[in-house]
């Protein structure tokens, strides 16, 4: 009786929902229909998004492996072009010396700064150059735009160079338009003060400053600077400015030195 009722409970139900459906409104089985869809399209919309958050993960572990491979492949390439880099900037700084160096009526020697005076470190340079070159204290230091300080001290191999921004250098100078003398010193801050100038001098912004050739120690005509700045001195009685040297005096890689 039980494997009866079983065998017609399937066909049954079949049938029962076939009248329902049979007698339900047009509205009804599209509402019905629409359930059920919704039914089955969810486990089916949740796999698919798995799926392709599953996708997603693996596509990034391949972007990062890869990513990792491309650094290394790449690190060395940018150490040559950097390299490549230094090189070619050396060659402009050569090629601008060189070019200096043809024009100018002075016996020079070129010298590769090589290091800085850890006690006095803006304005005291190591070059490679020394007594074996025919160097000598005193010996005017240029570059390829203009004077930037003296040799104080030579070696066999090597020459310390002290920059025109040391409170201890000391250059005879003339305001190029006036005419107007004075000396240019560097000062505690580092930067370069041009001293004993006539109260009626007649010195303003951007005037240039060069070497007057006075004391045998400098060629007349090298260029130092810029003024930038004009004030009295303590006593009111003269005048004195700030200048600007042409060159950087931080990044002085190269360097001429004048021998005779």
């Amino acid at each position: 009786m039980i494997r009866f009722k079983k065998k017609f409970l399937v066909p049954s139900v079949v049938s029962i929902l076939i009248i329902i459906l049979f007698f339900l409104q047009p509205a009804a089985i599209l509402s019905l229909k629409k359930g059920l869809a919704d039914v089955f399209l969810l486990p089916l919309k949740l796999t698919h998004s798995i799926f392709n958050e599953i996708k997603l993960i693996v596509s990034y572990r391949k972007l990062y492996r890869e990513n990792l491979f491309l650094n290394k492949e790449i690190a060395p390439l940018h150490q040559q072009l950097s390299a490549y880099e230094e090189v070619f900037r050396e060659n402009e700084r050569l090629n601008r010396l060189l070019s200096f160096k043809s024009k100018t009526t002075f016996s020079t020697k070129a010298a590769q700064v090589i290091g800085r005076d850890p006690s006095n470190w803006l304005s005291i340079l190591i070059i490679n150059k020394g007594k074996r070159d025919g160097l000598e204290n005193g010996m005017p230091v240029i570059s390829d735009v203009s004077l930037v300080g003296k040799i104080i001290e030579v070696s066999k191999d090597s020459s310390r160079v002290l920059l025109i921004n040391d409170p201890n250098f000391k250059a005879a100078a003339l305001i190029q338009d006036s005419r107007d003398e004075g000396i240019v010193s560097g000062s505690i801050g580092g930067s370069c003060k041009m001293y004993f100038l006539s109260l009626d001098t007649d010195v303003k912004d951007n005037d240039i400053v060069v070497t007057s050739g006075l004391g045998d120690v400098f060629p007349k005509g090298l260029l130092i600077g810029r003024v930038i700045d004009v004030d009295l001195d303590s006593t009111g009685l003269m005048k004195n400015c700030s200048i600007k040297p042409a060159t950087n005096l931080s990044r002085l890689e190269e360097v001429l030195v004048i021998l005779n």
